[in-house]
């Protein structure tokens, strides 16, 4: 995964300059009819400046949106909380959906997505407020 740059390669004389869309993606290798493969970026599936790091690990909002959606019983809506207590942040995942779904299943998934572990995820009927809250105070 990382982030879509555009690169004017036709110009002459001039320098090179490069745009940064600040859209995330990831390059999907197709085979082409005429027997070569084609690199393609494949969708969006975030923004740069919705990233936190947590843990030491890049988080996403989409990404918990994306593994959330896959799992009976949640609609993919989701709050992220950060805190920072005992020399160690603490991630708590807020999801939308019924309280029936699957707690053990959401956190293996999302630990497998995320690479870290959830500290404690909760679901609620509906969720007002969506995107990151960081409660982090880096002040000594």
């Amino acid at each position: 995964k990382g982030e879509i740059v555009i690169t004017h390669l036709q110009r002459e004389a001039m320098p090179l300059v490069r745009f940064r869309t600040g859209d995330l993606s990831m390059i999907d290798h197709r085979p082409c009819g005429c027997g070569r493969s084609v690199s393609l970026p494949h969708g969006i599936l975030g923004r740069t400046d919705q990233m936190v790091k947590v843990k030491g690990v890049k988080l996403y909002p989409s990404q918990v949106a994306a593994v959330a959606k896959q799992l009976p019983g949640l609609t993919g809506k989701n709050l992220i909380r950060i805190k920072h207590s005992g020399g160690a942040d603490h991630l708590s995942i807020i999801l939308e959906g019924t309280p029936d779904a699957d707690l053990g299943l959401a956190r293996d998934k999302l630990k497998t997505a995320l690479i870290i572990a959830p500290n404690e995820i909760q679901v609620v009927d509906s969720l007002s407020q969506t995107g990151v809250i960081d409660e982090r105070s880096f002040k000594k």
